[in-house]
């Protein structure tokens, strides 16, 4: 049986792997991929096993079933860097794009403005900063994605 989850520390490594080894079914269903024991893979994503990390194409495995970079979204978030999947195709009309762009930004300004406004950033106002920073990043790689996909010669 493999061990139960147990909390992790917020914004840890530990953390990002364990939240992977969910969206891809669990401990039981990652050990079968890294053929090893659920236990392992319980150790590889514990606070308390810090010897015991996954390698880097165990990661890669898990990134790819889920379709989401998890673990390598965090580690770049470490060194200041983003990671966002870059659109292969046109999937929004130009409009709808930059109708988000727009909204987006407005948002991130009006959330950064009440940081002006009181003279400092408190860590709510910056969490709210920083997501909708994240939503502006997001749709600006949409419509870069777009224009690589015209320049192929996708549209």
């Amino acid at each position: 049986m493999a061990a139960p989850y147990k909390p992790r520390q917020p914004g840890s490594l530990k953390q990002a792997i364990a939240l992977l080894v969910e969206k891809c079914g669990g401990q039981t269903a990652v050990a079968g991929l890294w053929k090893c024991s659920p236990q392992n893979v319980a150790r590889m994503s514990d606070d308390g096993s810090p010897q015991n990390p996954p390698r880097i194409d165990q990661i890669l495995i898990l990134e790819a079933l889920c379709r989401e970079p998890v673990v390598t979204r965090f580690m770049a978030g470490e060194v200041n860097c983003i990671v966002e999947p870059v659109n292969c195709g046109i999937r929004e009309p130009l409009a709808l794009i930059m109708g988000k762009i727009t909204s987006e930004t407005g948002e991130l300004l009006s959330a950064a403005a009440m940081s002006v406004a009181s003279g400092r950033m408190t860590p709510a106002n910056a969490a709210i900063v920083l997501r909708e920073t994240d939503d502006v990043v997001c749709a600006l790689v949409d419509l870069r994605g777009d224009c690589r996909a015209v320049l192929k010669g996708g549209a």
